[in-house]
């Protein structure tokens, strides 16, 4: 562990609430300053998010085996002339989670159907096609107009960019979180969780996902 450590340019996974699955927010490390570390301001749909200064965050990014965070609390925010967010780490660097449930922002078309669980008296059967807001061997999450109850399990379908094959598969909802977009209009952000995934289907995302978090720390 002690030869693992952060670098300019590193691509970050940032979350604004505890543990490895909040959500979370692409970043990259700009400069570090002794024990400081300067931080692209994280943005969704173009937007900078809110960021105040004592909050605590948690940043998280990925090497060849694993993924590895630290938690950090902010010190304070520039916005010229790159908008940036000053953390300096709260104790020690970790090992987090396994490298198949590093996740990336990737928009992909994905068409879902799925029965809630709390269909009764009729079945309510959900079609939603859409793109994804992010990826990784574990599952993916989507805008959606309306509220879906947790547990409801999809039948999913999708191709990665760049190759012939459509994936199908099932996920499960595990979280739904009311938004608003950038037109103010309440929106839901669901997040997935694959069920039942071969373990090569798995490696084929994961391999994907790592092509595309080395593009964005190249880019």
């Amino acid at each position: 562990m002690n030869s693992v450590s952060l670098q300019v340019n590193e691509l970050l996974h940032v979350c604004f609430k505890d543990g490895e699955s909040a959500q979370g927010y692409s970043s990259r490390v700009e400069d570090l300053d002794g024990a400081k570390v300067c931080i692209a301001w994280p943005t969704e749909n173009g937007l900078r998010v809110s960021v105040r200064a004592g909050e605590e965050l948690f940043l998280s990014f990925t090497r060849q085996d694993a993924s590895y965070g630290l938690r950090a609390k902010v010190e304070k925010t520039v916005a010229e002339p790159l908008p940036l967010v000053v953390v300096e780490p709260i104790g020690s660097l970790t090992r987090t989670q396994r490298r198949e449930y590093v996740r990336v922002r990737t928009s992909i078309p994905v068409e879902m159907i799925g029965v809630p669980e709390t269909s009764q008296e009729s079945t309510v059967v959900l079609l939603i096609k859409t793109r994804t807001l992010d990826l990784s061997g574990g599952g993916f999450a989507v805008y959606h107009k309306d509220a879906v109850p947790s547990g409801t399990v999809f039948e999913t379908k999708f191709s990665l960019p760049g190759t012939p094959d459509e994936f199908r598969l099932r996920a499960r909802l595990v979280r739904c979180e009311r938004r608003q977009d950038e037109q103010r209009n309440h929106i839901h952000r669901l997040g997935l969780m694959f069920v039942d995934m071969p373990e090569s289907t798995r490696s084929r995302i994961v391999r994907f996902v790592f092509g595309v978090q080395k593009s964005a720390v190249r880019g």
